[in-house]
């Protein structure tokens, strides 16, 4: 005979919850509005489409509108559960980039001001990740957050000090590498855990259409990745096909494990892109690397066996008497 053991369910995360409908929302206003509608308008005859064109657009309009609040939420969130987990440092972080970004709204702070709140904002939130996590779970955001400083630098520099003359295509090139090491990155976190079989078939696919869409389009895709996610291009289709590979293999991986952190982080991410683009897209990419660098690592549940061999979850709890 056998006996079932319940398991404690762990304390749900408001960020998460908030995170799940928000990052829905930044994905669908950065396919509808910064995908679709940008490309649109560059092919001709669409004219024929305007109504399709005029649903995708507004679309793409309302999710800007319900993501802006929800993420201004979702900031509020993280740095409440930062303080309650007694991280001062990123809450007081995350309170001074919503501080500075509320008072740019109401147009009592410069947009230089704003920029560089948010460079410090982002670097900072890579640096202090949550203890006692391993190192490769925080490569990637500390990556990402260096090719966001990196690439939001000459944007700075213009403004503070237009007569400095600075190397931007190699300060941009730089913080594509980056970017491109903090994608690859991603895969540290599956160190030491056997391979997802379905999620390598995702990520195969990935790159074969990442691949092919930069050698046949090269010059549509490059300016859809600049736009969108501040990448020029630079390097061979391989290695962004190698890029989108890691992507997409965290994607599915993580959804496949019910990895919310994870999941919702990258997603973050790939909305906001590395630059100084919009204080939106600023605010994902700082939410994608808080996620993503305070996310805890898997552990296997270990496991209980009674004298009849069912293997009990969580040792925690002890079976009645």
């Amino acid at each position: 005979m056998t006996t079932r053991l319940p398991q404690v369910p762990a304390r749900r995360s408001a960020a998460l919850e908030i995170g799940r409908v928000a990052v829905l929302a930044v994905l669908v206003e950065f396919v509808a509005l910064r995908l679709i509608t940008r490309t649109m308008i560059h092919i001709p005859g669409t004219e024929r489409v305007a109504i399709a064109e005029r649903i995708v657009s507004e679309t793409g309009r309302m999710a800007l509108y319900i993501a802006a609040v929800l993420i201004a939420v979702l900031l509020g969130s993280l740095a409440r559960e930062a303080a309650l987990e007694s991280r001062w440092r990123l809450a007081v972080v995350l309170v001074a980039f919503i501080a500075v970004a509320a008072l740019a709204l109401l147009g009592l702070v410069p947009e230089l001001v704003v920029d560089a709140a948010t460079i410090i904002a982002v670097l900072a939130a890579s640096l202090v990740g949550r203890k006692h996590i391993p190192f490769r779970y925080r490569l990637s955001p500390i990556a990402f957050g260096a090719a966001f400083t990196l690439a939001a630098m000459p944007v700075i520099a213009a403004k503070a000090a237009p007569e400095l003359q600075l190397p931007v295509v190699e300060i941009f090139m730089v913080a594509e590498a980056i970017a491109i090491v903090a994608a690859i990155a991603l895969l540290a976190r599956y160190v030491g855990a056997s391979p997802a079989s379905r999620s390598l078939i995702v990520a195969s696919a990935a790159a074969g259409i990442t691949f092919l869409a930069l050698t046949m389009q090269s010059a549509t895709v490059e300016i859809l990745m600049l736009w969108n996610l501040g990448l020029a291009g630079y390097f061979h289709p391989a290695v962004y096909a190698a890029a989108a590979a890691a992507i997409a293999y965290t994607l599915h991986r993580s959804w496949r494990t019910s990895d919310q952190a994870t999941l919702i982080g990258v997603g973050f991410l790939i909305a906001g892109g590395i630059g100084l683009h919009s204080t939106l897209q600023s605010a994902a990419a700082l939410i994608g690397i808080v996620l993503l660098s305070q996310a805890r690592p898997e552990k296997r549940a270990k496991t209980l066996s009674t004298h009849g061999g069912t293997r009990l979850p969580n040792p925690q709890i002890r079976s009645p008497r």
